[in-house]
């Protein structure tokens, strides 16, 4: 189980399994995939079968039907894409003056992703007048927010 457009393997993955007999479906089970992306059914008797993929975030996908004979293995990667409409995070907050304890606005935001240890900056905000920020459609992940003003002297 895979992403489509990165590639990335899907942990935790809805697979449902139907038998395919005379234009009609019926469930036979559900797994969910591993750390690997991999799922497994066992005991299948010959018969014809469809899989179905889901996982909140992606669009669903299915394979085509397959025909299973004894016991034969039958490998079925399915790809799944991002959904481009699936709900995204928020990040938001306040920037306070840590002495004052009073809102500070127009002080810039910037909300930096974390990756492997590394802080790269994904977008940058500045504070509204009550020194609020809000950062929209953030993907999940590991994030860090840092503020910084500038005042005169």
């Amino acid at each position: 189980m895979r992403n489509s457009a990165s590639s990335q393997l899907l942990t935790n993955a809805t697979i449902q399994l139907y038998r395919v007999a005379g234009g009609s479906e019926t469930l036979i089970g559900s797994v969910r995939t591993n750390s690997a992306g991999q799922y497994l059914f066992a005991d299948l008797t010959s018969d014809t079968y469809l899989v179905r993929a889901s996982i909140p975030g992606y669009l669903s996908n299915q394979s085509a039907e397959v025909a299973i004979a004894g016991r034969q293995f039958a490998p079925l990667d399915i790809v799944l894409s991002p959904d481009p409409d699936a709900n995204t995070g928020t990040v938001s907050g306040i920037i306070i003056d840590r002495t004052t304890g009073t809102a500070i606005s127009n002080a810039t935001v910037a909300l930096y992703q974390i990756t492997s240890g590394i802080e790269n900056v994904v977008s940058i905000t500045h504070t509204n007048p009550g020194g609020l920020y809000l950062f929209g459609d953030v993907p999940p992940g590991t994030y860090r927010i840092k503020a910084t003003v500038q005042t005169e002297v």
